[in-house]
């Protein structure tokens, strides 16, 4: 029987490796190095390495439903600012430190492995499904809005899917400056105040 801490170790590898590199850059040899084992080793755990990427982006994607989930239930204030707060939280955990998870749910939401591609939108469907039920929540509390939810919901995520693509391609002073010009639109554009 695996040893539950080798495979641990080797999703943890593979999943820092696959945020940095990218799926065709990583190659079990790496991930095998990285942990001390030998290639062949990972076969014990492992089909290959699209089981072992599979295995990785299935955890990050659940882990990181889960954090956006609390990040959006307990901010404290009005919509504005828990959808603020709500961006700049994901701007901050991407940027700062090593967050291999939202990396790589990052990457295989916007450029998945082309043979895995139905897998990882799958999953990246899922996350952003889960994600607009919660915003939908928080739109649906708000006095100020004067659209329907579901446009309001629809412009925030248009608008956060462009931050994160600036984001993760170009660099943070540019997700700043588009942040800061097309919040202003937004929320003038869908509020009554």
């Amino acid at each position: 029987m695996a040893k539950a801490s080798s495979i641990e170790e080797i999703k943890n590898a593979a999943r820092y490796l696959f945020a940095e590199k990218g799926y065709e850059a990583t190659s079990l040899y790496d991930i095998a190095q990285n942990v001390g084992l030998r290639k062949q080793s990972i076969y014990a755990h492992f089909k290959n390495k699209d089981d072992l990427f599979i295995s990785v982006i299935k955890k990050a994607f659940d882990e990181e439903t889960e954090n956006a989930a609390k990040i959006l239930k307990n901010v404290e204030g009005n919509a504005e600012n828990i959808l603020k707060e709500f961006i700049l939280t994901l701007k901050m955990r991407y940027t700062q430190g090593n967050n291999s998870n939202l990396k790589i749910v990052f990457r295989c939401a916007y450029l998945p492995p082309e043979h895995l591609k139905e897998q990882s939108i799958q999953y990246a469907d899922n996350f952003f499904s889960q994600i607009k039920s919660l915003l939908t929540k928080i739109f649906e509390r708000s006095l100020k809005i004067n659209v329907d939810v579901d446009t309001a919901v629809t412009a925030f995520m248009t608008i956060l899917d462009g931050l994160l693509i600036s984001l993760i391609y170009i660099n943070e002073s540019r997700f700043d400056e588009k942040f800061k010009n097309s919040w202003i639109i937004f929320w003038k554009g869908i509020c009554s105040e």
